[in-house]
């Protein structure tokens, strides 16, 4: 459903903003990497849900960069 990419994931209305922010975030030394945000998806029923975001880039043994992501429901919408 996502064609194997983040950008496939996200809300087209949502995704320049959410690229920018975890950019942001992840560039900031104190962050350690570490992005949170907020955005939607749609799931594959065609609904559209809130989530949060927890992210962390990390580098495999092959210096190829990697996110680890946890999505969880934004109960505050």
């Amino acid at each position: 459903m996502t064609n194997n990419s983040f950008k496939g994931i996200v809300i087209p209305d949502d995704y320049n903003r959410v690229e920018a922010v975890i950019k942001k975030q992840i560039t900031n030394t104190t962050n350690r990497n570490f992005d949170s945000v907020d955005y939607r998806i749609m799931t594959k029923n065609g609904n559209i849900v809130a989530v949060h975001d927890y992210g962390h880039l990390v580098r495999n043994e092959y210096n190829e960069e990697l996110f680890y992501v946890f999505l969880a429901k934004d109960i505050r919408v």
